[in-house]
């Protein structure tokens, strides 16, 4: 029943593909990824966009990274460990920590009453395989991405599953695309947010919660905030804060972004060349031997499950399967192979961007760009001493500093007109800005203090009133 079967402390990251057989002329192999902090998915995430569609599975996500209860259900048992595990790879580089049970007993069925959260293969998001639908009651909020990052997001997707739907009203057939990493805008300038203490043996960190949300905008996203308080955010900042370790895709594609965004602002179709050049590096990472190996399954002969007295199955001799395992492993120098092989080597992790130059060279997207025009336009007058055109606008500028983007446009406006360390004023102008400044400040919050209050700190140093 058993011949050439590998034990598993030969399954390791990185070694070679292992070649075995359990009898019956059968031929099979087994092939460990490169990486061991990349899920294997194979074609389970395409399934489920297959099977949901685009929309819904963004849905799905958001939903599973704010830690909401989520339950599959379908009459397929393979469909439903495959989409469990699709989700849960869809939120790399983080681990899903809650109850996770792709096939649910019926025994089991009390588990649904847990409450805490779950993925399992029922108040809670229902997820129809079969039938391709996401079904969210009405008392759920499921919190969505950021804009522009879920537009963004969705584009993508389409332009790699649906690549129709853009040409489908052309007249001529577009031409050849030239062969992004993922925008990872999400997780931009963390680790400029990291604490790290190192007078315990084992060195403690620390996430800086209202840095990351002040430099990077994310103070009044309810997604962001609800997936900095989840736990898995928490293993993430302990498993992949410290400087010194094993880098993997992540650290690198990190590591690059800025450079990246920068090459897609002025060439579009260099996001598709990145995306498949990050598909081809994930299939690497499954699939790193080059030679194709056929395996041969025998299927069972007829009638192998219609007898009516099925024999008793034999006692296996612990004995006998080590030693054909022993004598497999000698014929296939498996030993020798493992021992070639060089294990990934720590080192010093890429800090990436800084969350602060990001949030400079980020352009300010906002569902009202008049109001913003208007402020310029007010801030101008001031500096140009046309205190009557300032005043007519300035009402309207007081009620556009409600909104977090034009706090942060004035900011931006201010810093512009100061020349040197210091920007002398008049009694006038003096004291317009400053109640701009006020205004700005009065509808901060403590989770703000690295974002709107951190940029005018320095405003308020350098401007300065004429002593008459």
């Amino acid at each position: 029943m058993c011949s050439s079967t590998p034990p598993g402390e030969y399954f390791c990251e990185c070694g070679p593909q292992v070649r075995f057989s359990i009898g019956a002329g059968d031929r099979q192999a087994l092939q460990p990824p490169l990486s061991a902090t990349l899920l294997v998915t194979g074609t389970t995430v395409y399934q489920l966009f297959e099977e949901l569609g685009i929309h819904n599975v963004v849905t799905l996500f958001c939903a599973a990274m704010t830690e909401h209860k989520i339950l599959f259900h379908s009459s397929s048992y393979s469909r439903l460990t495959d989409a469990c595990h699709a989700v849960t790879a869809l939120m790399y580089p983080f681990k899903y920590s809650h109850v996770y049970i792709p096939l649910l007993p019926s025994a089991l069925i009390e588990v649904l009453s847990t409450p805490t959260p779950f993925i399992m293969g029922l108040d809670v998001i229902v997820v129809d395989l079969d039938g391709g639908s996401l079904l969210v009651p009405e008392c759920i909020n499921v919190s969505r991405l950021p804009e522009p990052l879920h537009s963004v997001l969705y584009s993508h997707m389409c332009k790699v599953l649906r690549p129709e739907l853009k040409s489908a009203d052309d007249a001529f057939p577009p031409g050849q695309i030239k062969p992004s990493p993922p925008h990872m805008l999400l997780l931009q300038g963390y680790r400029s947010c990291l604490t790290i203490i190192r007078i315990h043996p084992r060195p403690f960190i620390t996430f800086h919660k209202a840095a990351f949300l002040g430099q990077q905008t994310y103070s009044d996203c309810d997604f962001i905030i609800k997936v900095l308080d989840c736990m898995f955010f928490n293993t993430f900042v302990s498993e992949r804060g410290p400087p010194y370790r094993v880098c993997d895709i992540f650290d690198e594609i990190y590591a690059s972004m800025q450079d990246t965004l920068k090459a897609e602002s002025k060439d579009m179709t260099t996001v598709l060349q990145h995306i498949q050049e990050l598909a081809q590096q994930l299939y690497l990472n499954e699939n790193p031997n080059p030679q194709p190996y056929v395996q041969k399954i025998p299927k069972p002969t007829e009638g192998a499950f219609t007898r009516i007295h099925q024999p008793t199955f034999p006692i296996i001799c612990v004995k006998t399967v080590q030693d054909i395992i022993d004598e497999g492993m000698s014929k296939q120098s498996l030993r020798a192979k493992l021992s070639a092989i060089k294990p990934q080597q720590p080192r010093i992790v890429p800090m990436g961007t800084q969350a602060s130059s990001w949030l400079d060279s980020r352009n300010l997207v906002t569902n009202s760009a008049r109001r913003l025009e208007v402020l310029r336009s007010c801030v101008n007058c001031i500096f140009e001493n046309k205190i009557s055109d300032a005043r007519k606008t300035f009402p309207a500028v007081l009620r556009a500093l409600k909104n977090k983007t034009a706090r942060l446009a004035l900011t931006q406006e201010l810093a512009l007109h100061v020349t040197g360390n210091k920007a002398m004023l008049e009694h006038q102008q003096f004291d317009l800005v400053v109640r701009l400044m006020n205004c700005a400040l009065q509808d901060d919050s403590s989770m703000d203090e690295y974002g709107v209050a951190a940029a005018i700190l320095p405003l308020a140093m350098a401007f300065a009133e004429y002593d008459f």
